[in-house]
C-alpha cells in the first residue's frame, strides 16, 4: 500500500497521480502500464514515484482497494435504498447500484478488468484477485449478520456457506446470465459504454431482482414479511468498504 509520503501529498497531487493511474491502467492491459509514461504526465521524477508506491503492483492495489473503493462507497451513499425497504429489498437495492456503479465508470470497470481477467502467470495479479474475492465475501457475510440481526434471515444458517452462495450468484451467475443476454460479462460491458443500449435500467433490474427472489426464499426467517423499519444494512460495517480513504478532490 502507498508510502506516507504519497498520503502526505496535498490533495490535489494526490488526486492528480490517482487520476493519470486510472488512465493508464484503464487504456491498456496491465502488463503494458508504463510507470514512466505516467510520471512524465504527472511532472515528477521516477525516483519520486518509489518514495511513493513499492512498485507497479503496489499501485494497483491502492487504486483497487482504497480509490475505486472510496468512489464506490460515494456512489452508494448517493443512491441509498427507498425508505421502507426490507432486508432483501435493501440487498437487492445495494447490489443493483454496485453494477449501476461499474456501468456509470467505465474508466474504473476497466482497471478492474486486469485483475478479474489477469494471466494466471502472473502471481501478483493472482494474490490480489484472491484477497479481493475474500472481501467481497466477508462484505457479504457482515451484510447476512445484519439480517439475521433484525429478524429477516434465517438465524440457523452457516453464514459463511450463504455468503459463498450469494457471492457466486451475484458474481459468476451475473456473469453467466450477462454472456448469455449479451455476449459479455459485467466487467466487459461496463468497460464498453457503448454496450450500454443493449443492457439499459429496466433490464438491470429485473435481472438483479430475478437474483434476489431465488436467493431470498432460501435466506428468509419464514413469517417475515417487508417491513416499514428502518435500515438493517449498515456499509461502515463492510469490511471492504471500511478500508476506502478519501482521496481529495471531486469524484471521476
Amino acid at each position: 500500500m502507498p508510502k506516507a509520503t504519497f498520503l502526505n501529498l496535498p490533495d490535489e497531487k494526490r488526486r492528480r497521480i490517482a487520476e493519470l493511474a486510472v488512465d493508464e491502467f484503464a487504456r491498456q492491459p496491465y502488463a503494458k502500464v508504463s510507470i514512466s509514461r505516467l510520471v512524465a504526465g504527472a511532472g515528477i521524477a521516477k525516483g519520486s514515484f518509489y518514495q511513493y508506491f513499492e512498485n507497479k503492483l503496489d499501485l494497483y492495489r491502492w487504486l483497487l482497494f482504497d480509490y475505486v473503493a472510496a468512489e464506490k462507497l460515494a456512489f452508494l451513499r448517493a443512491h441509498p435504498p427507498p425508505a421502507g425497504s426490507d432486508f432483501f429489498g435493501q440487498l437487492e437495492h445495494i447490489l443493483l447500484f454496485a453494477m449501476r456503479f461499474g456501468l456509470a465508470h467505465p474508466r474504473l470497470s476497466r482497471v478492474a478488468a486486469a485483475v478479474w481477467h489477469h494471466d494466471p502467470a502472473d502471481q501478483g495479479l493472482a494474490a490480489v484477485t484472491e484477497e479481493l474475492d475474500q472481501l467481497r465475501r466477508a462484505n457479504l457475510r457482515a451484510i447476512l449478520q445484519q439480517g439475521v440481526e433484525s429478524g429477516q434471515v434465517r438465524p440457523d444458517i452457516d453464514l459463511d456457506l450463504a455468503a459463498d452462495l450469494v457471492a457466486a450468484a451475484a458474481g459468476p451467475g451475473l456473469d453467466t446470465a450477462l454472456r448469455r443476454m449479451l455476449g459479455v460479462d459485467l466487467i466487459e460491458l461496463c468497460g464498453r459504454p457503448e454496450l450500454g443500449h443493449r443492457f439499459p435500467g429496466a433490464k438491470q433490474r429485473k435481472l438483479v431482482a430475478g437474483v434476489l427472489s431465488i436467493l431470498r426464499r432460501g435466506l428468509q426467517q419464514p413469517g417475515t414479511q417487508p417491513t416499514d423499519s428502518e435500515a438493517t444494512i449498515d456499509l461502515d460495517t463492510v469490511p471492504f468498504l471500511q478500508r476506502a480513504r478519501p482521496t481529495g478532490g471531486d469524484s471521476p
